[in-house]
């Protein structure tokens, strides 16, 4: 299931993100995100959180990962 929601919101690696990669710590000794994660969707569950809730959540925090990758350069002028 979690190889189908990162497929569905275009998740690469944390590595493919500047927000989780600007400080160069991707990975935490003794860290397990999967389990991280897991317990943020059993927490949603026991807060009653319906699949379509949880689903906008998800689709938040994807939507600011990707503008944070979003890149502004400078308007040419071409007066």
């Amino acid at each position: 299931e979690d190889q189908n929601l990162r497929a569905q919101l275009r998740l690469d690696s944390c590595e493919a993100f500047n927000y989780l990669s600007r400080s160069g710590v991707t990975r935490i000794e003794g860290v397990v995100d999967e389990n991280d994660f897991d317990e943020v969707c059993n927490a949603m569950e026991i807060l009653d959180f319906n699949d379509m809730h949880q689903m906008e959540i998800w689709k938040i925090v994807a939507a600011i990962l990707h503008l944070g990758n979003v890149k502004f350069t400078e308007k040419a002028n071409f007066d």
